[in-house]
């Protein structure tokens, strides 16, 4: 079973990347009447079942996230065989925030078509008449950021580690600084203060 999801998965892959390179060609020939998977017309390397379902993902559904599809069939399948062990659960989890919430990133802020697929077109379009297009720029930042918080298991503790790391590293550079420019104090000067603390001695 492993086996049979394993090759099925990479099969995918190579059919998806090989529409991102021949999607105008072989959307001319997918929308031919009477096409059929069969034609071997298409510039898909694994077909016309190949440029298909890359059509169908790809275009019409998630964009260039779809790909996270068959990463996570490989990686289920490679854990069924054993040779690889990750938590499923948890990369299902993030499969499915990244392909409802990249591909209306993609469309929203790089106005990419293909790349961001149907599904993202049009969330984006309905984000955008619901509550305009600020409140869907700052909606999306703060989802991406809310996911990498909750994913990263980002708490208090380590925000607080980070600041101080970035204090520490200011106050070091300041001292850094400090020093530089007492040695780039002119010669003349440094011989002044010299005399000035050997009279003060005396």
């Amino acid at each position: 079973m492993g086996t049979i999801i394993s090759l099925f998965s990479i099969l995918t892959i190579i059919a998806f990347i090989s529409y991102l390179f021949e999607w105008k060609a072989d959307d001319s020939i997918l929308s031919k009447e009477g096409y059929t998977v069969f034609n071997n017309e298409t510039n898909n390397q694994i077909g016309g079942l190949g440029a298909q379902i890359s059509y169908r993902f790809i275009k019409l559904w998630f964009g260039i996230t779809a790909l996270l599809i068959p990463f996570f069939t490989l990686v289920l399948g490679l854990t069924i065989l054993g040779i690889k062990t990750i938590n499923i659960s948890k990369f299902l989890t993030n499969t499915l925030v990244a392909l409802n919430l990249i591909p209306i990133i993609i469309h929203h802020f790089f106005d990419g078509m293909i790349i961001a697929g149907g599904v993202g077109i049009f969330l984006d379009e309905i984000l955008i008449q619901a509550i305009g297009n600020i409140g869907t720029s700052l909606m999306l930042i703060t989802l991406t950021l809310l996911h990498f918080v909750i994913s990263f298991n980002i708490g208090s503790e380590k925000l607080l580690w980070i600041n101080s790391f970035k204090l520490k590293g200011f106050s070091r550079n300041k001292n850094i600084k400090e020093e530089k420019t007492e040695e780039e104090k002119p010669e003349e000067e440094k011989i002044i203060n010299t005399i000035e603390e050997i009279i003060h001695d005396e």
